[in-house]
């Protein structure tokens, strides 16, 4: 009993250290010198620029990603095709890499000296360093885990599950249905 207490208090301390300090000391150094040193710099151009491109890349990233996330749940979790497990390790390819290393790859690729830069910048269309190339970044990283969100919700219920259903008086659509408190039958 006391080694799990123990256990537990060295877990929480560690929680605590990588956690709540660096949080702590964001919002210490944000508010040092008052709120209203910290309004005078949100008012700023560059902090204006900034909210700017980030609700810009919100708008244009969440419902693309909530499009493709949906459309490869349902063709993942509900279809059997030859290259499903490919398409599966593409898609959870940013929980493995780096996301410098992601950032690397779209300078190669995307970069003015890259494979395909010298053609894009050649017809006036900047990837790098713009608002295309933060949404390509953002929308590569977020898809999986709209995919994981979306298939955890719409895959097929197992047979027990339908049979269970079919006991207790469930309809043929609430039996066929995903499992789930947003279903639509």
């Amino acid at each position: 009993m006391k080694s799990r207490l123990a256990l537990r208090t060295v877990a929480l301390g560690y929680l605590t250290v990588l956690l709540v300090l660096p949080v702590g000391m964001v919002f210490y150094r944000a508010f040092e010198h008052g709120l209203g040193k910290f309004f005078d710099a949100l008012t700023t151009p560059q902090a204006q620029h900034a909210i700017g491109l980030t609700l810009l890349v919100v708008a244009i990233t969440v419902p693309v990603n909530t499009v493709f996330g949906i459309v490869t749940a349902l063709a993942l979790e509900r279809r059997s095709f030859h290259g499903r497990a490919v398409l599966e390790r593409v898609i959870d390819m940013p929980f493995v890499i780096s996301p410098i290393v992601v950032g690397l790859a779209l300078v190669l690729v995307y970069g003015e000296q890259g494979w395909a830069g010298n053609a894009l910048v050649a017809s006036g269309i900047r990837v790098i360093f713009s608002v295309p190339g933060i949404v390509l970044a953002t929308m590569f990283v977020a898809l999986p885990r709209g995919r994981r969100t979306a298939a955890s919700r719409r895959r097929r219920p197992r047979r027990w599950e339908r049979a269970a259903g079919r006991r207790s008086g469930a309809s043929r659509c609430r039996r066929s249905a995903p499992p789930s408190p947003t279903a639509l039958c």
